[in-house]
């Protein structure tokens, strides 16, 4: 998953008011904040693509990635003001 497949897949369940994505709320919302900081930050989105997700799917990403972390491992400091 690059960061451009994360923002649309997000913004997609987001407008479906995330009726059943199966994610945690907690996951929903930090899913939120990264795109919203994606957005307009380029240099989080290069670094995220760097990464290579293997996940195809917000579940997979989820359970890959996200759980145990925080909003700040995910972007940079100037966005940790969401």
């Amino acid at each position: 998953m690059n960061s451009k497949q994360l923002i649309e897949q997000v913004e997609i369940e987001s407008k479906n008011d995330w009726e059943n994505s199966d994610l945690s709320i907690i996951s929903e919302e930090m899913l939120e904040n990264i795109v919203e900081h994606f957005k307009t930050c380029e240099e989080c989105r290069k670094l995220f693509d760097e990464q290579e997700y293997e996940s195809e799917t917000l579940i997979e990403f989820e359970s890959d990635y996200l759980i145990n972390t925080e909003l700040s491992d995910w972007i940079c400091e100037e966005g940790e003001g969401l």
